[in-house]
């Protein structure tokens, strides 16, 4: 079908240039006769194109919202319309992409069986850890992604870029086996090289280090760059990479995990990519506020099967599990269990847990996301927690690092404070933690943003803690935020320009897509 849609689109342009060159010596009546008759026929082949384009989306069998803005964004911008769906829209490639890595990823669940059998088994009877009220959602991970719940774990909360990326840093420098590192954003600056020489110093003292970049996050990385490490012995690979970015599907599913793990024993994951930026030393955005976990315990366990499992799927190379899952002396109990999603995945996830778990909170939901771009069933989810008296409220950027998505996010603004939903924009800097807090007894960090790219699209890992303690921790960051926040007013938010409205439903309907 893709290739079918850019060879319509090359004979019209090739057309468009040989029509042009044997009318540059004819007459000016003859010349508009050909003209017009060009033009109609211009226009019934690009009907019959947007026509077959539009059965193909409605075929897909696509989240309705996705199917409405394709269909909307091509009638309306007729050629950038067909030109994004070409880009971004054809999923034809999808099943066949992923096909290989579904085998290499059962093979693998195969290997690393033996480790992972031994943790809690929600199927059982007598499954009961502690005072868990979120049971259900336990059983939700096991089923949808062969999550394991993990006991016997310590975290450490780290609440912005600068002291995150310090605190990695720091800890890579201790490995003596091996480093495992995977990222969705890789900067050429200071803080990346920064990186780059602590990863060769370690390879050249004889640590294994894997290191996994999304090819397009790290578009702008460059052999320069990747090479030095390629020259010492480190294993490199980009992921998904794109020949051709604006005429691959590749483009469409990128890995936005950051997962960091040292001799299988201590993992980090959250929001924070390696950069400049990430550090808080942007003069655009200022202070970075994000959320990163470090983590130590029989989770690394979950953690480093997620990144063999990604591994495994960008290279050949033949692991022994007993090498990477070395044992541990962690005895504190934090229930823990990872959400894992991706365009290969059978459910959506991470979209289904957050579903699951706003729908079942019985006091409060707290949100705190870069990026709003909800579908149906999640903007249902919050204004009905809302109208049930629910204490729902969200922290979002008071200013934009993506423009289309933050007029996009302020589109859904009106219909949930309408609802009751409390609204808050961040002053300080920039906010880019991915949080949901539940209650008293559910804290999801990660690397999801609450967005259908998240949900749907991206290759996603978020840290689910089911512990009182650790939450009232998160719980008191959050009100320390909503003290650098300005309160949304529903009145006053009515009040905007027709300018920003038109600018915000144009964005809604294609910030699904992009």
């Amino acid at each position: 079908m893709k290739r079918a849609l850019l060879l319509v689109l090359a004979l019209m342009v090739i057309g468009i240039s040989v029509t042009s060159f044997f009318l540059w010596g004819m007459d000016m009546q003859k010349r508009f006769q050909i003209l017009h008759n060009i033009s109609v026929g211009f226009n019934v082949i690009y009907a019959l194109t947007i026509i077959t384009v539009v059965i193909t989306i409605i075929k897909d069998n696509n989240d309705p919202i996705i199917t409405i803005s394709w269909i909307q964004t091509i009638i309306f911008l007729p050629v950038v319309g067909f030109i994004l769906y070409i880009m971004f829209g054809i999923n034809y490639r999808k099943k066949k992409m992923f096909r290989r890595k579904a085998n290499v990823d059962l093979s693998l669940i195969d290997k690393f069986s033996g480790i992972l059998n031994s943790f809690p088994d929600p199927n059982e009877p007598d499954f009961k850890i502690g005072k868990l009220k979120h049971s259900s959602l336990i059983k939700l991970l096991f089923h949808n992604n062969h999550s394991y719940l993990t006991i016997n774990n310590k975290i450490e909360t780290f609440h912005d870029g600068f002291s995150t990326n310090r605190e990695i840093f720091s800890t890579l420098k201790t490995a003596k086996h091996h480093i495992h590192l995977e990222y969705f954003s890789i900067n050429n600056d200071s803080t990346g090289i920064e990186l780059r020489q602590i990863l060769i110093e370690r390879a050249k003292a004889g640590v294994e280090v894997r290191l996994i970049y999304d090819a397009v996050g790290c578009w702008k990385l460059g052999k320069s760059f990747i090479n030095p490490m390629l020259q010492v012995g480190i294993k490199a690979k980009p992921f998904l990479p794109v020949s051709l970015p604006f005429l691959s599907s590749k483009l469409n599913f990128r890995n936005h995990r950051k997962i960091v793990i040292i001799d299988g024993k201590i993992g980090f994951i959250g929001g924070v990519n390696i950069g400049d930026k990430y550090m808080g030393i942007s003069k655009r955005f200022g202070f970075w506020r994000d959320t990163h976990l470090k983590l130590q315990g029989n989770c690394i366990y979950s953690l480093q099967k997620s990144f063999l499992i990604d591994w495994g799927f960008l290279s050949s190379e033949n692991l022994e599990p007993s090498d990477y899952f070395p044992a541990h002396n962690i005895k504190s109990k934090i229930p823990t269990q990872f959400a894992i999603s991706g365009p290969d995945s059978h459910w959506e996830n991470i979209m289904q847990l957050y579903f699951a778990a706003i729908t079942q909170a019985q006091e409060k939901v707290y949100i705190t996301t870069p990026y709003l771009v909800l579908n149906e069933s999640m903007t249902t989810a919050l204004i009905t927690a809302a109208l049930r008296e629910i204490d729902v409220r969200i922290i979002l950027p008071h200013k934009a690092d993506h423009t289309i998505v933050f007029l996009g996010t302020h589109s859904y603004y009106e219909k949930l404070l309408e609802a009751g939903v409390k609204i808050y924009e961040y002053t300080k800097g920039f906010v880019h933690a991915k949080i949901l807090l539940v209650d008293d007894e559910f804290v999801s960090i990660g690397s999801a943003n609450m967005d259908i790219r998240s949900f749907k699209q991206n290759f996603e890992i978020n840290a689910i803690v089911y512990d009182s303690e650790y939450s009232k921790e998160i719980y008191q960051q959050f009100a320390v935020d909503l003290l650098d926040c300005e309160q949304i007013n529903l009145e006053k938010f009515k009040k905007r320009s027709s300018w920003q409205k038109n600018g915000e439903s144009i964005a809604r309907l294609v910030s699904p897509l992009l």
